[in-house]
């Protein structure tokens, strides 16, 4: 028997079925714009206009189908959830008898904590054991050493299935002791390594500027800049102590900046890991800190704004040797931290450290991996040749720059084995 589909459905037709789909995903009514065309769709989707993205759904109109004429037109009956026309082809009641099957002994083998069951039609074993490894390593690993004897992964239990003749598993000592020699967990160790670094500033800029002009035209200028690229002071405190006071015509004017900058920082970076032996850990915990760069193209400074990424990363691979000590290798050990500012122009500073290496550590101690100290000490005093020389009265003619930094780092490393029933590291209830 054909059976047709519902009179409502044949109206709307192809064009509807665009129209139907584009509404399931904008939960809006589109069947009575069909003849609208395909830009009323479109306007639904994309909705330009921000006032309806405010809308509530529930305030947008929609259409319910009422499938009535469905079972009514088909005449149809269900029957264990099937669908079958209402005459002569319904299916024969279905039977059902209950049949008791006797259930088999489990046994187990405590050497490997494994169970088994036995087969006694075919004197065949099928064993059950939960790995420590992953199974596909492990299967790989044993495989050779277990002729005659069938394994099969199940990755979803993180187990293997063993099964073959009752005689070729014996008294299951070989085959314990295979998996026992094989199936070891990694050893975990935890990790630590903490570092310090300290920064110190001491910033001095001394500039004077004199001009004296009449009119227009310049009579006598003194400029005495102390940063190097001749940028004046942005910040401090200008002076002029005298202004326009020559009944001749002649102005002066002149200005004393000053800037003293000090400031310090101390940064204190922990990492503390927990890894498998062998096994290298990445981790990466930073934020981008925005700062000004001039940039100069085609003859024209700007003034943009530049990120840098600051924070801690690291990658470390813990390996256990000989008993009680831990073979730590350091690939990465980033510790990044904008300082403060530096210089006469107060450019922002950033200081990174990071240690690559080796270590041999003894279980639990705490070693010293690094220390270090950077000292920077420049001066720059600029003047008039000959009268800047000349004591007290020098000063007047010359401009005075100096800076004094000073950088301590130190790193702490520190590696610890932790067994498997070991709470080191664990979070307390």
């Amino acid at each position: 028997m054909q059976h047709s589909l519902p009179k409502k459905l044949i109206q709307i037709g192809a064009v509807g079925s665009l129209a139907l789909a584009t509404s399931v995903f904008t939960g809006c009514s589109t069947f009575n714009s069909i003849g609208r065309g395909v830009s009323s769709i479109r306007h639904e989707i994309f909705r330009p206009d921000s006032q309806k993205n405010k809308e509530s759904l529930k305030e947008i109109p929609h259409i319910e189908i009422d499938y009535k004429d469905y079972d009514e037109e088909n005449d149809l009956v269900i029957v264990n959830d099937r669908a079958y026309p209402k005459e002569n082809n319904q299916p024969l009641p279905q039977l059902e008898k209950i049949v008791s099957v006797e259930s088999k002994p489990i046994f187990k083998i405590p050497l490997i904590n494994a169970t088994y069951v036995e087969n006694p039609t075919t004197d065949s074993l099928v064993i059950n054991y939960k790995c420590r490894i992953p199974p596909s390593n492990l299967k790989t690993t044993i495989e050779s050493h277990l002729k005659g004897i069938n394994i099969y992964e199940f990755s979803a239990r993180n187990m293997l299935v063993f099964s073959g003749k009752k005689e070729d598993f014996g008294d299951f000592s070989y085959i314990s002791t295979i998996l026992n020699q094989f199936d070891i967990p990694p050893e975990q160790m935890r990790v630590k390594i903490a570092i310090l670094e300290f920064f110190g500033d001491n910033t001095y800029d001394r500039e004077i500027r004199a001009r004296i002009s009449k009119g227009d035209k310049l009579v006598f200028e003194m400029n005495l800049p102390s940063s190097f690229d001749g940028t004046p002071l942005k910040y401090g405190v200008g002076i002029n102590p005298i202004y326009n006071t020559s009944k001749s015509g002649y102005d002066f004017d002149s200005f004393i900046k000053f800037l003293d900058s000090t400031g310090k920082a101390e940064i204190l970076s922990r990492i503390d890991l927990l890894a498998y032996n062998g096994k290298p850990v990445e981790m990466k915990n930073v934020s981008s800190v925005p700062y000004q760069e001039t940039v100069i193209a085609e003859s024209v400074a700007l003034d943009t704004l530049r990120y840098r990424d600051t924070g801690i990363e690291a990658k470390i691979t813990a390996f256990k040797n000989e008993d009680n000590f831990v073979t730590l290798k350091i690939e990465d050990a980033k510790s990044g931290e904008q300082t403060g500012f530096i210089g006469t122009v107060q450019r922002p500073t950033f200081r990174e450290a990071n240690l690559k290496g080796e270590y041999i550590l003894q279980n639990g101690e705490t070693y010293v991996g690094l220390g270090s100290t950077f000292s920077r000490y420049k001066e720059v005093k600029r003047g008039i040749p000959l009268i800047s020389k000349i004591p007290w009265i020098g000063d007047i003619f010359s401009s005075l720059s100096y800076e004094n930094n000073r950088t301590h780092l130190i790193y702490l490393i520190e590696a610890r084995i932790i067994p498997r029933d070991d709470i080191t590291g664990r979070i307390k209830k």
